[in-house]
């Protein structure tokens, strides 16, 4: 549950000079708000001069710039109780529980915010949809929750799998402590299920060379790894976004709106793997080798017109 205020790929940019992580804690890091990661595009995203509810604040690097660069009350939830003492130098508030037991809206029942955030925090929960709903009443009428997410469609995350691989880590897109997985499609879908309307998303990306699976992504054939780089999504690491609650008269609308995204998905993807993957083998490969190729892709993706 906690965060990873700087972003899930920080430790790999550590050489740039800008971040530093914290070492004495496991999901901490420097935070450089006028920087291209994810804590900076969150941060933006929040705003000046808010009452800010951070779930998983970890010891606090994103609530220390919220409060002392961009002048806003935080509250912080934190599972660690060491990372919640060290977070309280900056928050209002800090309460150490674990989410999937707590029920928020009596926690907060008179303590409406302007702003909640969740940054790489879901992907920990048993049931995030229950954290989510709790949000709902936890936000004023113009307040929004703002979200970061793993990919789990990331080629590097593919290209393990192709190998019969899913590589825990201690830290990253396989964090061993993450308990659900999500692609951009299935978590769009998430919070439509449970009422709330998408005002910004933004996807955050890794090339795959630059990120742990590295390795294993490199001793994949060439046209494997040309094929992964075409797939939707391949080099994206975090989404970032900004949400709602739906309000009453969105309701009908959204869920039309839902169906028709579905509808709209499945005939794209017909239309993308057809005209992606309705070819010819490379022709520098062996025969061996194009056999290998196809077998894989085709057990993959369910092809049966690849050749």
């Amino acid at each position: 549950m906690p965060v990873v205020a700087m972003g899930l790929y920080a430790f790999y940019v550590e050489e740039t000079g800008k971040l530093m992580r914290d070492k004495r804690f496991k999901y901490a890091y420097k935070v450089d708000m006028y920087s291209d990661t994810t804590a900076a595009k969150i941060l933006k995203l929040v705003g000046r001069g808010k009452r800010v509810l951070e779930l998983g604040c970890g010891p606090g690097h994103m609530s220390q710039v919220l409060r002392e660069d961009l002048g806003c009350l935080v509250t912080g939830i934190e599972i660690d109780p060491d990372a919640a003492k060290e977070a309280g130098r900056y928050c209002e508030d800090v309460i150490v529980c674990n989410l999937d037991e707590i029920d928020l809206t009596n926690l907060f029942e008179r303590q409406p915010f302007d702003v909640v955030i969740m940054a790489d925090v879901l992907e920990h929960l048993k049931a995030p949809e229950r954290t989510l709903l709790q949000c709902k009443g936890l936000i004023q009428d113009n307040g929004f929750v703002v979200i970061s997410i793993p990919n789990v469609a990331h080629a590097g995350i593919v290209a393990s799998l192709m190998q019969a691989q899913f590589p825990y880590s201690d830290i990253g897109l396989l964090d061993s402590t993450h308990l659900r997985f999500f692609t951009g499609p299935s978590f769009r879908s998430l919070l439509r299920r449970v009422g709330y309307c998408i005002d910004h998303w933004q996807a955050h990306e890794v090339p795959v060379e630059f990120t742990e699976f590295a390795p294993t992504f490199n001793g994949l054939p060439k046209p494997v790894r040309e094929f992964l780089f075409k797939c939707p999504d391949s080099n994206v690491y975090q989404f970032i976004l900004k949400v709602r609650p739906v309000l009453s008269d969105e309701q009908d609308f959204l869920s039309q709106r839902l169906d028709m995204d579905i509808e709209k998905s499945i005939k794209e993807r017909d239309i993308w793997m057809k005209n992606n993957y309705s070819c010819k083998c490379p022709s520098n490969l062996g025969q061996k080798q194009k056999g290998k190729f196809s077998d894989l892709v085709k057990k993959f993706l369910g092809i049966k017109n690849l050749r």
